[in-house]
């Protein structure tokens, strides 16, 4: 009896992951693949901050647009120190813009997860580190 295996496709702005379930493809009749969204900014990892906001101000502009169009087609952002640094610079106040972001959040199209100032190391992390993430 062959089965389905899922593919599934983080996609960053560097690179990326693929997560395959065990088995060959000999034994696959079906695959199924997901491709997930995703951005990961850090605020001062390798270049400064303001560096890393630009991308990340790129990247909720075009997204933010591209969800406007395409009613079936979601993102998540987790690092809320840009989300802010953003939405206080050139969403808020701005009228239309404004009443799409806040219309695409609620809808569940931008996806605003974490809660963190900042995405925590999840891989090796201690719990006093994620913790403290919160409270900043």
């Amino acid at each position: 009896m062959k089965r389905v295996i899922s593919i599934l496709f983080l996609a960053v702005i560097i690179g990326g992951s693929l997560a395959i379930q065990e088995g060959t493809i000999d034994d696959v009749d079906k695959v199924i693949f997901y491709a997930l969204p995703h951005s990961h900014t850090d605020a001062g990892w390798y270049w400064t901050y303001n560096y890393y906001y630009n991308l990340a101000k790129n990247i909720l502009n075009s997204v933010t647009d591209y969800l406007s169009t395409h009613e079936h087609a979601r993102f998540t952002w987790s690092d809320h120190s840009f989300f802010r640094k953003w939405f206080n610079e050139e969403v808020k106040g701005k009228g239309e813009k404004e009443g799409k972001v806040r219309e695409l959040i609620k809808n569940g199209h931008l996806d605003l997860i974490n809660g963190g100032l900042v995405q925590n190391d999840e891989a090796s992390s201690h719990m006093k580190e994620t913790y403290t993430n919160f409270e900043e």
